[in-house]
């Protein structure tokens, strides 16, 4: 039933503007005004709607973990083409999520071969959680130069967001430039 009023809700949202109001309204008579509490059950649903299409995606609990770090495990293995085992952190608890698509869940990822156990590669990536089961990596991994070279980078992400990327890219390019120095003293 809430379904039902969501899509309904949807649909007077799409059609009481744009070119299909225009038809609507050539056919009909006026949508009378909606008062603000219609408007915030409308918004309450929209909402509902949205943490229900990420708890649908997102696997729960331990299970979380249990799958990122099989399916990291698993891509950068075949993307490097050899073994190796990844540590992650999230950069942001929540999911971002837009839209119908799939909730993103964005991450710093450290990646160390296998065997001996030497740092290969680290950088930010994505992870989007699909049907409670897996989750799709992204393509790039964005490295720290990369990051801090292109300060316009992160625009596109929230604000909390876009200061965990720039204060992890920081640390690790400090961290990359002390160690530099050293090798360099040598």
């Amino acid at each position: 039933m809430k379904l039902l009023q969501v899509f309904f809700a949807v649909f007077m949202a799409i059609t009481s503007s744009g070119p299909l109001a225009l038809q609507c309204r050539a056919d009909n008579p006026p949508i009378p005004e909606m008062s603000q509490q219609q408007k915030d059950r409308i918004t309450k649903l929209l909402e509902d709607m949205h943490r229900a299409h990420i708890v649908a995606n997102t696997p729960p609990g331990e299970l979380f973990d249990k799958y990122l770090q099989r399916d990291l495990d698993s891509c950068f293995t075949e993307r490097l083409g050899r073994k190796v085992r990844t540590t992650y952190e999230l950069l942001q608890k929540d999911a971002i999520h837009i839209g119908v698509g799939y909730p993103y869940y964005y991450i710093w990822v450290k990646i160390f071969d296998d065997k001996s156990g030497e740092l290969l590669d680290q950088g930010m990536t994505s992870a989007k959680a699909m049907d409670q089961k897996d989750f799709g990596i992204g393509s790039k991994l964005n490295h720290a130069e990369e990051i801090m070279k292109n300060l316009g980078f992160p625009d596109f992400f929230p604000d909390s967001l876009c200061l965990a990327i720039l204060g992890r890219a920081a640390v690790v390019q400090a961290a990359n430039n002390v160690s530099k120095a050293l090798h360099m003293n040598k």
